[in-house]
């Protein structure tokens, strides 16, 4: 603020400098003109007479005459001076120059003499000489009837007191004009400066806090985390970094609404910092994920007590806008220097443990090596898979088909996902599902399948190849209110009929969420879309969710297909399940069959469709079309067991 007013009063200086000089140009000028116009009436009046005169000129002529102002005169005729008061240049040529040239043409003027060296007559110079400065005016007049031009000369000490005093005036006004212009503006300006800082403060913390609950943002728990960081290195205790998601928080936005949830995370922000209090800070990351730095840690194990002392501070309900709510949460926790020295590493190292809390349940994880599934190659290949699932180069489907048990008829296909990477090749699929499961790619990922299967359903129909296909379906999507409408509107933009379409879900998918995950299927099912049970009796699925579920079949996973031929506990979990799905009212698959006998079993034990190694491998979709046309000419051998059946 002091360099800006330093500079106004410089710039406002200035500007008083050149207004002034103006306005003493302007003066002197007018104060000349004003003492030479009087000088030429005085003039004409000699050469006219007095009495031809009105009275106001012969006034002001009166009045030129009496103070005594002119010290020369020159009478010149045709350039030659006839009369010259000071007896110096009378028969001397007169130089040309503009006033009077001008005054030869009629017109009465002054010029304003300076210097001895200016173009004048002698008897200029001389009297420039003695008064340093002339005012000289020129006027034509007639002597009888000859036309002559008088030349009067006045010093211009008369003219510049006046000037000097409306010189002055003209100064002391503009000075106190600009002071008081000034004064103005420096208000008006401190003002506002102290507004903008006022607001640029503002900024600055809003920059750093969380708009919603006023804790430190993600912004501001970086910079703190990197200064604890930094002191913790030479005083050798522990940085902590404590990473909170909240469990189903989503249901609370979708049932009560996002006012509702907002409430929640302000009180759930209030009641993590009470519960830390000094020990640290809790900072807003986004959405329902928050995190907490801790200083001055003696070991990790201190670092998860205090993970389970802010999951506790959790357990007891929220009374949020007349509701109460139970609020639970997992965190994973990373410590310097153990798993990190630098706030991003220890970010990437609780995220993974925090993953793994809510995977496994433990609700607090600490993070461990074996824990980091996401490695910097991982990583790498997460932003690959971005790419990768709108580059029909890398992301493509091959389809498995799956027969009738009894007749060997192709009754559909499954399609898979391949991913060829461009410098790695192909990457496994439980690899690179993986990956997409734990962010958030796998709904755009599964929203990419659905549409390349759909496609190529609708090419095969258009050759002549009636196929239906089943695609895997991830246990995010049922928690998607928008997922049926977005399957509705995939099989509108390719024109299938929705009895082609089988989604593929996992036990453990409805069961993580079963109440909107039922709902979900519900809305799926009477669409008239088929629903599977993928990987059937891998998961902890209890048999009431399952008589709930609207589903049509279930899938035997192959582990269990594999141990058939032994006649060992894996043959007894086939075979009930085979029992269980027709007391249901379902149909069932068998995953991984590989050999003529197995599929003998199966049909055997009354499974309804197999699918394995014995039909065919996934294969890419005109490959899986020239199969289908050379299958169609050269039909396989059917189990003996369906044809003593039949």
């Amino acid at each position: 603020m002091t360099r800006f007013a330093l500079l106004c009063l410089v710039l406002f200086a200035a500007l008083g400098a050149g207004i002034g000089y103006q306005l003493h140009n302007l003066v002197q000028r007018r104060e000349t003109t004003a003492v030479a116009n009087d000088m030429i009436v005085a003039v004409r009046f000699g050469a006219a007479g007095f009495n031809s005169l009105d009275s106001s000129t012969k006034s002001r002529a009166a009045t030129a005459l009496e103070a005594g102002q002119a010290v020369g005169a020159e009478a010149v005729y045709k350039d030659t001076v006839l009369y010259d008061s000071t007896g110096h240049d009378r028969g001397a040529p007169v130089p040309v120059t503009g006033p009077y040239r001008a005054a030869l043409a009629g017109n009465a003027g002054y010029a304003d003499l300076r210097t001895p060296s200016c173009a004048c007559t002698p008897a200029a110079r001389f009297l420039l000489a003695r008064y340093h400065r002339l005012v000289a005016v020129y006027v034509p007049i007639s002597i009888g009837r000859v036309p002559m031009l008088a030349m009067v000369y006045m010093p211009y000490a008369a003219i510049s007191s006046a000037v000097a005093k409306d010189t002055q005036t003209i100064a002391f006004t503009l000075a106190i004009g600009l002071t008081i212009a000034y004064l103005t503006l420096f208000r008006l300006v401190s003002r506002s400066s102290r507004r903008l800082h006022r607001q640029m403060d503002l900024n600055h913390q809003l920059a750093l806090t969380d708009a919603l609950t006023g804790l430190p943002n993600r912004v501001n728990l970086e910079d703190r985390a990197a200064r604890a960081i930094a002191d913790a290195r030479g005083g050798g205790s522990r940085v902590g970094l404590l990473l909170l998601d909240l469990d189903r928080f989503k249901d609370v936005n979708d049932t009560l609404g996002h006012h509702v949830g907002d409430l929640l995370l302000r009180a759930i922000g209030s009641r993590l910092q009470d519960a830390l209090g000094d020990a640290g800070t809790v900072a807003r990351l986004g959405g329902d994920e928050f995190a907490a730095l801790l200083t001055d840690l003696a070991s990790p194990a201190d670092a998860e007590r205090a993970a389970r002392a802010l999951l506790a501070a959790l357990d007891a309900p929220f009374e949020v806008d007349d509701a109460t709510l139970d609020v639970s949460g997992s965190i994973g926790v990373a410590v310097t220097p153990d798993h990190g020295t630098t706030f991003v590493e220890l970010m990437q190292r609780a995220d993974i443990a925090m993953y793994v809390a809510k995977d496994t349940q433990d609700r607090v994880t600490v993070f461990a090596p074996d824990l980091d599934t996401h490695s910097r190659s991982r990583l790498t290949l997460l932003g690959d898979l971005r790419r990768a699932i709108d580059d029909p180069e890398q992301l493509t489907l091959h389809y498995q088909p799956k027969a009738d048990t009894r007749s060997g008829a192709i009754v559909g296909v499954e399609a898979l996902a391949r991913w060829n990477h461009p410098t790695e090749g192909n990457i496994p699929p439980d690899e690179f599902i993986d990956i997409a499961e734990r962010t958030g790619l796998i709904k755009p990922l599964t929203d990419r399948v659905l549409d390349m299967a759909l496609h190529q359903v609708a090419t095969w129909g258009a050759a002549g190849l009636d196929i239906h296909v089943a695609v895997n379906v991830s246990p995010r999507c049922l928690l998607d209110h928008d997922f049926p409408a977005q399957v509705a509107r995939a099989l509108a933009a390719h024109a299938v009929p929705v009895d082609h379409l089988e989604l593929e879900i996992t036990e453990n998918a409805v069961m993580s969420e079963p109440g909107r995950a039922l709902e979900i299927l519900d809305q799926l099912a009477r669409s008239g879309i088929t629903l599977s049970i993928d990987d059937f009796g891998t998961g902890y699925s209890s048999m009431a969710y399952i008589r709930q579920m609207p589903v049509h079949q279930i899938k035997i996973d192959r582990v269990f297909i594999a141990g058939l031929a032994d006649q060992g506990p894996d043959a007894a979990i086939v075979r009930s399940s085979i029992d269980l799905a027709r007391n249901l009212g379902l149909t069932v698959v068998a995953e991984g069959v590989e050999t003529q006998a197995t599929w003998e079993h199966l049909a055997a034990l009354g499974c309804d469709t197999i699918q394995g190694y014995l039909l065919s491998r996934p294969l890419p979709p005109d490959v899986l079309a020239a199969w289908l046309r050379q299958r169609d000419q050269h039909p396989p051998q059917r189990p003996t067991s369906a044809l003593a059946t039949t």
